[in-house]
């Protein structure tokens, strides 16, 4: 983590204070001198407190106030602090800037200490969301690290003052280490590792579920043979329904054949010119039938409906009308007013004379008085001009012709459409009353080729539904079965997960017992032998 710049208002005595840190290669050092007393360790509390909130400051508030007792009582500014940093490049991705912004609003009750992160990019400011920014914090700076990364003088002096025992400077490097390191983050692990261990030892489940698996098992398997073979008869119904179609459809080829002989062929275009007609009928009496569903919602309904209201409405926007009041919008005129150096009445609206500065004060006080005003005239205005030319009294009257005009086709259409059908069944019975010998025959094959189909098709919807139910049987079964298997293996589970807890609890003690006697050592002698 790399500082680029402070801004600290309202925290204790220090007002108003930017701090530009120093990010230059060959002058990475920032010294911060001041006289004794005028704020040094307070600009250092409130970096703690910007990144850390009171989990940085000492005694977390108890004994610190972030607030100047003599502006306790009054009024005071919000203590701000805004810190601008950049992260450390990694392999996989550049280094990034952030601003951090962290408010103390006294005045709210409870007190509440606002955090804000942006995500500093080319196309502008990001704003974290709340998990991000705990995740960022603890990612670049645990605050388990805070006294490492942030002390005074006084402090580290402290640390290695010669009057200290080598035993006493010894315990000092030591603890600085484990929490450089950490090293409680492994202890919190470790423990949490045996109350894991403990949970997963008081759950063996010594019952049985055998007997109650093999019987759900068994409904599987029911199941499942069932739906195969419905599967397998209705593939055989898929093609006894296809070779059904093909067989009526090999027989209705051979009617028309034996129809088109002779005088017979006439007849067949006589019938299919009416299916035509009557197809094109009935396209158009469908829009017709539209067309007279449309017209109910014709603006003319509702003019006669509302016909005495309507008028009452007419006849007073009329009035207004007749007394100047519509149109009328005062505010335009008044606006065209500012605009010039002089009223048409002759008064000055010069801005730069005190009488024109009073009148021009006036008529922006009138241009406010006279919107609302405007808005309700301008509404009366527009319904004026939409409806002073509406004849309601002729509005029923054409809205009644137009309904009976397409009621009235609609009816013709009707009309037509069952004269031409009575034509194509009077056609029907001329071509069946041709005599041919095969003729019979091959309708008598037709009709059993219709009925075999219509039972088909009855079958196959049986066995999809018993396909579809079984289906829905086994997926139940299938969801009970995981559940009475997870019971079946818990001691067998339970068992792994005890030995994988305590695996992992010897690996994490292997890592803790080297890092708190090799390397802390190793650490430990070279400070002692720097200071």
């Amino acid at each position: 983590m790399k500082l680029i710049r402070a801004d600290i208002k309202n925290f204790r005595l220090l007002k108003d204070l930017q701090l530009d840190f120093s990010t230059q290669a060959d002058k990475p050092l920032t010294i911060i001198r001041a006289a004794n007393e005028s704020g040094k360790t307070t600009c250092q509390y409130a970096l703690m407190w910007g990144i850390w909130g009171e989990e940085g400051l000492p005694d977390r508030y108890q004994n610190f106030n972030i607030i100047s007792f003599s502006e306790l009582d009054t009024n005071q500014a919000v203590p701000e602090v805004t810190i601008e940093f950049e992260t450390e490049a990694k392999e996989d991705q550049p280094h990034k800037r952030y601003r951090l912004i962290r408010k103390y609003i006294l005045a709210s009750n409870p007190p509440i200490d606002d955090l804000t992160i942006f995500e500093i990019k080319a196309t502008g400011a990001v704003p974290l969301y709340d998990a991000e920014k705990t995740q960022l914090i603890q990612n670049i700076l645990p605050e388990s690290l805070k006294d490492v990364y942030f002390t005074d003088g006084d402090r580290a002096l402290s640390f290695i003052e010669a009057s200290s025992s080598p035993g006493v400077k010894k315990r000092r490097v030591e603890n600085a280490i484990k929490s450089l390191l950490s090293l409680d983050i492994l202890t919190d692990t470790i423990r949490h590792i045996n109350t894991v261990s403990t949970k997963f030892e008081s759950e063996v489940d010594n019952r049985d579920y055998a007997q109650e698996f093999e019987l759900i098992n068994n409904h599987i398997i029911s199941y499942n043979e069932d739906i195969a073979e419905q599967t397998e008869r209705l593939q055989g119904l898929e093609s006894k329904k296809t070779n059904l179609e093909q067989g009526k459809k090999t027989v209705n080829a051979k009617i028309e054949e034996i129809i088109r002989q002779g005088d017979k062929n006439k007849l067949i275009g006589e019938r299919k010119r009416i299916q035509r007609e009557i197809e094109s009928l009935i396209r158009t009496e469908a829009e017709s039938l539209k067309a007279m569903r449309n017209n109910v919602q014709n603006e003319n309904v509702s003019l006669g409906l509302l016909k005495d209201d309507f008028n009452k409405a007419k006849s007073y926007l009329a009035d207004l009308k007749d007394k100047k009041q519509l149109p009328k919008a005062n505010v335009p005129i008044l606006e065209e007013l500012l605009d010039k150096p002089k009223c048409f009445c002759g008064s000055s609206l010069d801005e730069l004379t005190d009488e024109g500065r009073t009148h021009r004060h006036h008529i922006q006080v009138a241009i406010v008085d006279s919107e609302e005003a405007d808005r309700k005239t301008e509404l009366a205005t527009s319904l004026h001009f939409a409806i002073y030319r509406s004849d309601t009294d002729k509005a029923i009257e054409q809205w009644k012709n137009k309904y009976n005009s397409s009621s009235q086709q609609y009816y013709n259409l009707s009309k037509l459409i069952n004269d031409k059908q009575f034509e194509l069944d009077k056609k029907e019975e001329e071509i069946a009353q041709v005599q041919d010998d095969g003729l019979d025959i091959f309708r008598t094959q037709l009709r059993e080729y219709e009925n075999k189909l219509m039972e088909t098709v009855s079958d196959i919807s049986e066995a999809n539904t018993i396909i579809n139910t079984n289906q829905e049987r086994l997926e139940s079964s299938e969801r009970e079965k995981q559940k009475i298997q997870k019971k079946l293996n818990k001691n067998d589970k339970s068992t792994n997960k005890i030995e994988l807890s305590k695996t992992l609890k010897r690996g994490f003690d292997n890592i803790l017992n080297k890092l708190k006697g090799q390397e802390v050592e190793k650490v430990s002698q070279e400070m002692n032998r720097i200071f």
